[in-house]
């Protein structure tokens, strides 16, 4: 998208925006619970579980611009690999048949690791005939110079729940809860 081009050489006025993407995108997820029986007659129900995550991105992002005689075309390769592992459980206690008081926590692990890298498309060759061409060298912002930087990082957390409900009738429930959770 853009303005169009016109003229050549020295004379070129105008804008141009091109970006190509290519991205590519897998994720691994799973769950496993195991619960009270649906059916218990007594006053505790319980749930307890592990759940993992494994997520990685990969993507090339070419930014071509022209704006009059200046030009860029630089490539930035990004990647973020995740991961997010937990154990959590919960119980209910039923204080009448219809107060009922829940109590819970949950351990979350998760890794993140990322980098970033920016290179220049364009050939020594490609340069030398841009800079004939326009009478000076490829010089329009973002990234005209290559750079990298990657890093990576952890956190882990409980996070606990707690529930209290009760049933006014069999179509009308009043609850109050508390949680804590986090964002990696």
């Amino acid at each position: 998208a853009g303005i169009p081009l016109r003229g050549t050489g020295a004379a070129t006025r105008g804008f141009l925006s091109r970006e190509i993407i290519d991205e590519q995108y897998d994720a691994l997820s799973g769950e496993l619970r195991i619960a009270s029986p649906a059916e218990s007659e007594g006053r505790w129900h319980w749930v307890a579980g592990l759940y993992y995550l494994d997520e990685s991105v990969e993507r090339d992002q070419i930014r071509e611009r022209q704006s009059n005689n200046a030009f860029s075309r630089p490539l930035f390769d990004q990647g973020n690999d995740a991961t997010s592992s937990a154990v959590f459980g919960q119980v209910t206690f039923e204080f009448t048949d219809r107060l009922n008081l829940t109590a819970g926590a949950r351990y979350t692990r998760d890794d993140k690791d990322f980098s970033l890298t920016v290179a220049n498309t364009l050939t020594p060759a490609q340069i030398a005939s841009i800079t004939t061409a326009l009478g000076m060298a490829p010089t329009l912002n973002p990234a005209t110079s290559a750079f990298s930087a990657a890093g990576s990082k952890s956190w882990s957390e409980v996070t606990p729940k707690f529930t209290v409900d009760y049933s006014l009738s069999e179509d009308l429930l009043l609850y109050a809860g508390a949680s804590k959770g986090y964002k990696s």
